[in-house]
Protein backbone atom coordinates (compact mmCIF):
# COMPACT_ATOMS: atom_id res chain seq x y z
CA UNK A 1 0.00 0.00 0.00
CA UNK A 2 1.27 3.35 -0.99
CA UNK A 3 1.08 6.28 1.40
CA UNK A 4 0.60 9.67 -0.10
CA UNK A 5 1.55 12.59 1.98
CA UNK A 6 -0.99 15.28 1.20
CA UNK A 7 0.51 17.70 3.62
CA UNK A 8 2.97 20.10 2.29
CA UNK A 9 6.34 19.76 3.47
CA UNK A 10 7.18 22.18 6.10
CA UNK A 11 9.93 24.40 5.13
CA UNK A 12 11.90 26.19 7.66
CA UNK A 13 11.81 29.86 6.88
CA UNK A 14 15.01 31.64 7.27
CA UNK A 15 14.84 34.46 9.79
CA UNK A 16 14.55 37.88 8.21
CA UNK A 17 17.55 39.97 8.98
CA UNK A 18 16.70 43.67 9.08
CA UNK A 19 19.35 46.00 8.08
CA UNK A 20 19.46 49.03 10.41
CA UNK A 21 18.17 52.06 8.56
CA UNK A 22 19.67 55.50 8.92
CA UNK A 23 17.30 58.36 9.84
CA UNK A 24 15.83 59.88 6.81
CA UNK A 25 16.81 63.48 6.00
CA UNK A 26 13.20 64.63 6.34
CA UNK A 27 13.15 63.65 10.02
CA UNK A 28 16.29 65.62 10.76
CA UNK A 29 14.86 68.65 8.98
CA UNK A 30 11.65 68.38 11.01
CA UNK A 31 13.57 68.17 14.29
CA UNK A 32 15.75 71.16 13.38
CA UNK A 33 12.67 73.11 12.22
CA UNK A 34 10.89 72.44 15.53
CA UNK A 35 13.97 73.56 17.49
CA UNK A 36 14.35 76.72 15.39
CA UNK A 37 10.65 77.60 15.72
CA UNK A 38 10.78 76.96 19.48
CA UNK A 39 13.90 79.17 19.82
CA UNK A 40 12.32 81.87 17.69
CA UNK A 41 9.10 81.76 19.72
CA UNK A 42 11.07 82.00 22.97
CA UNK A 43 13.11 84.90 21.57
CA UNK A 44 9.97 86.76 20.45
CA UNK A 45 8.32 86.17 23.82
CA UNK A 46 11.43 87.39 25.68
CA UNK A 47 11.76 90.45 23.43
CA UNK A 48 8.06 91.31 23.82
CA UNK A 49 8.14 90.96 27.61
CA UNK A 50 11.32 93.07 27.82
CA UNK A 51 9.86 95.66 25.44
CA UNK A 52 6.62 95.82 27.44
CA UNK A 53 8.53 96.27 30.68
CA UNK A 54 10.65 99.00 29.08
CA UNK A 55 7.52 100.80 27.86
CA UNK A 56 5.99 100.66 31.34
CA UNK A 57 9.17 102.08 32.86
CA UNK A 58 9.25 104.87 30.28
CA UNK A 59 5.61 105.74 31.04
CA UNK A 60 6.44 105.75 34.75
CA UNK A 61 9.48 107.91 34.08
CA UNK A 62 7.38 110.43 32.12
CA UNK A 63 4.83 110.55 34.94
CA UNK A 64 7.59 111.18 37.48
CA UNK A 65 9.11 113.91 35.27
CA UNK A 66 5.69 115.56 34.86
CA UNK A 67 5.16 115.40 38.62
CA UNK A 68 8.63 116.86 39.23
CA UNK A 69 8.01 119.70 36.76
CA UNK A 70 4.64 120.42 38.39
CA UNK A 71 6.18 120.48 41.87
CA UNK A 72 9.07 122.64 40.63
CA UNK A 73 6.60 125.12 39.18
CA UNK A 74 4.68 125.18 42.47
CA UNK A 75 7.97 125.71 44.35
CA UNK A 76 8.86 128.65 42.10
CA UNK A 77 5.40 130.15 42.61
CA UNK A 78 5.79 129.78 46.38
CA UNK A 79 9.20 131.47 46.23
CA UNK A 80 7.75 134.29 44.14
CA UNK A 81 4.85 134.63 46.58
CA UNK A 82 7.29 134.81 49.51
CA UNK A 83 9.35 137.45 47.70
CA UNK A 84 6.33 139.62 46.88
CA UNK A 85 4.88 139.08 50.34
CA UNK A 86 8.16 140.19 51.93
CA UNK A 87 8.21 143.32 49.78
CA UNK A 88 4.61 144.13 50.63
CA UNK A 89 5.28 143.50 54.29
CA UNK A 90 8.27 145.88 54.22
CA UNK A 91 6.21 148.47 52.40
CA UNK A 92 3.41 148.13 54.92
CA UNK A 93 5.85 148.46 57.80
CA UNK A 94 7.31 151.63 56.30
CA UNK A 95 3.85 153.08 55.72
CA UNK A 96 2.77 152.17 59.24
CA UNK A 97 5.97 153.71 60.56
CA UNK A 98 5.25 156.84 58.53
CA UNK A 99 1.77 156.99 59.96
CA UNK A 100 3.16 156.73 63.49
CA UNK A 101 6.05 159.10 62.97
CA UNK A 102 4.62 161.43 60.37
CA UNK A 103 5.20 165.05 61.01
CA UNK A 104 3.39 166.35 57.95
CA UNK A 105 -0.16 166.41 56.74
CA UNK A 106 -1.89 163.40 55.23
CA UNK A 107 -1.71 164.92 51.75
CA UNK A 108 2.10 164.57 51.63
CA UNK A 109 2.03 161.01 52.85
CA UNK A 110 -0.68 160.16 50.35
CA UNK A 111 1.36 161.75 47.59
CA UNK A 112 4.35 159.55 48.44
CA UNK A 113 2.29 156.38 48.64
CA UNK A 114 0.22 157.13 45.54
CA UNK A 115 3.38 157.90 43.54
CA UNK A 116 4.69 154.37 43.93
CA UNK A 117 4.10 152.08 40.89
CA UNK A 118 0.94 150.06 41.51
CA UNK A 119 1.24 147.09 39.11
CA UNK A 120 3.83 145.25 41.16
CA UNK A 121 5.84 146.06 44.29
CA UNK A 122 8.87 147.27 42.33
CA UNK A 123 9.78 150.18 44.60
CA UNK A 124 9.97 150.30 48.35
CA UNK A 125 11.33 152.71 50.95
CA UNK A 126 14.26 152.01 53.21
CA UNK A 127 14.07 155.33 55.06
CA UNK A 128 12.28 158.66 54.96
CA UNK A 129 13.91 161.67 56.57
CA UNK A 130 12.22 165.01 57.26
CA UNK A 131 14.63 167.89 57.57
CA UNK A 132 14.43 171.65 57.84
CA UNK A 133 16.70 173.92 55.88
CA UNK A 134 17.09 177.61 55.12
CA UNK A 135 14.92 177.24 52.02
CA UNK A 136 12.16 175.21 53.70
CA UNK A 137 11.28 171.66 54.65
CA UNK A 138 12.36 168.62 52.66
CA UNK A 139 11.77 164.88 52.67
CA UNK A 140 14.63 162.60 51.68
CA UNK A 141 13.48 159.26 50.33
CA UNK A 142 16.00 156.43 50.41
CA UNK A 143 14.69 153.30 48.77
CA UNK A 144 15.29 150.37 46.48
CA UNK A 145 13.86 149.19 43.16
CA UNK A 146 14.20 146.24 40.83
CA UNK A 147 15.11 148.41 37.84
CA UNK A 148 15.69 152.01 36.85
CA UNK A 149 12.33 152.17 35.05
CA UNK A 150 10.51 151.69 38.34
CA UNK A 151 12.56 154.55 39.84
CA UNK A 152 11.73 156.76 36.83
CA UNK A 153 8.02 155.94 37.17
CA UNK A 154 8.14 156.84 40.85
CA UNK A 155 10.06 160.05 40.11
CA UNK A 156 7.60 161.00 37.33
CA UNK A 157 4.64 160.47 39.65
CA UNK A 158 6.26 162.71 42.27
CA UNK A 159 6.75 165.38 39.58
CA UNK A 160 3.00 165.29 38.93
CA UNK A 161 2.43 166.11 42.60
CA UNK A 162 4.92 168.95 42.20
CA UNK A 163 2.73 170.35 39.42
CA UNK A 164 -0.24 170.09 41.80
CA UNK A 165 1.59 172.19 44.40
CA UNK A 166 2.19 169.44 46.95
CA UNK A 167 5.97 169.64 46.48
CA UNK A 168 8.02 172.72 45.74
CA UNK A 169 10.74 170.67 44.03
CA UNK A 170 11.60 167.01 43.36
CA UNK A 171 15.21 165.99 42.75
CA UNK A 172 16.69 162.57 41.97
CA UNK A 173 19.97 162.69 43.91
CA UNK A 174 21.48 159.38 42.79
CA UNK A 175 20.76 155.80 41.83
CA UNK A 176 22.89 152.70 41.41
CA UNK A 177 23.37 151.28 37.92
CA UNK A 178 24.71 147.82 38.64
CA UNK A 179 23.26 146.26 41.77
CA UNK A 180 19.79 144.68 41.78
CA UNK A 181 17.80 145.80 43.66
CA UNK A 182 19.36 149.19 43.08
CA UNK A 183 19.43 151.96 45.67
CA UNK A 184 18.18 155.44 44.97
CA UNK A 185 17.64 158.73 46.76
CA UNK A 186 15.04 161.38 45.96
CA UNK A 187 14.61 164.69 47.78
CA UNK A 188 11.22 166.41 47.81
CA UNK A 189 11.08 169.99 49.00
CA UNK A 190 7.86 171.25 50.50
CA UNK A 191 6.53 174.01 52.68
CA UNK A 192 3.41 172.12 53.77
CA UNK A 193 4.98 170.13 56.57
CA UNK A 194 4.25 171.55 60.00
CA UNK A 195 6.57 171.62 62.95
CA UNK A 196 7.50 168.19 64.31
CA UNK A 197 5.60 167.37 67.45
CA UNK A 198 7.77 167.39 70.51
Amino acid sequence: MIKINLLRERTVEAPVVRVPTEPRPIQAILIISVLVIASLAFGIWYWYSTYTELQEKQVQKRKLEDQFNRLEKIRQEVEEYKRVNEILRNRTQVIEQLKRDQSGPVVVMNALVQSMPQEEPQVWFDRLTHSKGPEGDSITIEGRAFDIYAVMDFFGNLMEYKSKGVFADVELKYYEKTNIPLKFEIVCSTKILPQTEE
